[in-house]
């Protein structure tokens, strides 16, 4: 099925955005990139959301320009497609999409150390302060929707609350409920697949953490071979001994490449 995607234009970046299925969005430094993105993080997503995404015919419906939030790093510029209502069965499923996509990100968390790795993404920020600001942001995105939620409210009672404020259907409030959708499910991915891409997870075969030469991974690169249906990290620069000798540094969760060779994440590999 063809998947209908829209593209918001930045100065210095574009989104391209699934209009279909919350969340699924990523940048470029044009289109073509973008476009590129998004089709590489679709296996990705799909493990969120439990179901295949085919990514051999992307729809273009339209291009919208951005402002400076899109050109910060965050899809939020409106377009004419959100002034159209989702059908009662697709308002559903986006809801649940969402719901997923909250799940995910709890479940990243509780996984994931206290500390994380720093880098520039994110602002250096360490597992609580992320769940923190995802949280405080979920409140601010609520009230966009015209739904007020109190400082402090648990989180889980907050998620319901903006559940059930989203099914409702709700008109004239400053983001539609699609629109809405797509913003917080993209938000909560996002800061769940940085949490993963900043947690040093060691190496099945090893056990060597991020930036560590794994002393195993020489003769065996084709023996580690693996589909591409499950997630695993390939190094993006190698160390040599010799023509016959490749040793790649291990690179974590960092970009989450979907390559055929390198390290199972977490699984046992037999050599």
């Amino acid at each position: 099925m063809a998947q209908r995607v829209h593209l918001e234009q930045g100065n210095k970046v574009v989104f391209a955005v699934s209009l279909d299925w919350p969340g699924w969005c990523r940048a470029g430094r044009n289109a073509d990139d973008a476009l590129a993105h998004l089709r590489d993080y679709a296996p990705r997503y799909s493990s969120i959301v439990t179901t295949d995404l085919a990514t051999d015919d992307f729809v273009v419906l339209g291009s919208v320009a951005g402002n400076s939030t899109t050109d910060f790093g965050a899809s939020r510029a409106l377009g004419p497609w959100d002034d159209l209502r989702a059908s009662p069965e697709n308002h559903l499923a986006h809801v649940a999409v969402l719901r997923k996509c909250w799940r995910h990100f709890d479940a990243v968390v509780a996984r994931a150390p206290a500390e994380l790795v720093k880098g520039p993404r994110g602002g250096g920020r360490d597992r609580d302060q992320m769940v923190d600001h995802v949280r405080e942001a979920e409140r601010v995105y609520a009230s966009r929707t015209g739904l007020r939620i109190a400082p402090r409210t648990p989180w889980p009672s907050q998620r319901t609350l903006l559940a059930e404020h989203l099914l409702s259907d709700y008109e004239d409030a400053k983001w539609p409920p699609e629109f809405a959708m797509r913003v917080m499910a993209w938000h909560v991915v996002d800061h769940a697949w940085e949490i993963e891409d900043k947690t040093p997870y060691p190496c099945a075969i090893c056990s060597g953490q991020a930036g560590e030469v794994c002393q195993f991974f020489d003769d065996a690169v084709e023996e580690l071979a693996v589909t591409r249906d499950r997630p695993h990290v390939v190094a993006e620069e190698f160390e040599t001994d010799g023509p016959e000798q490749i040793r790649p540094r291990h690179e974590g969760a960092h970009e989450m490449l979907w390559s055929d060779v390198g390290h199972r994440r977490g699984e046992s590999v037999d050599l």
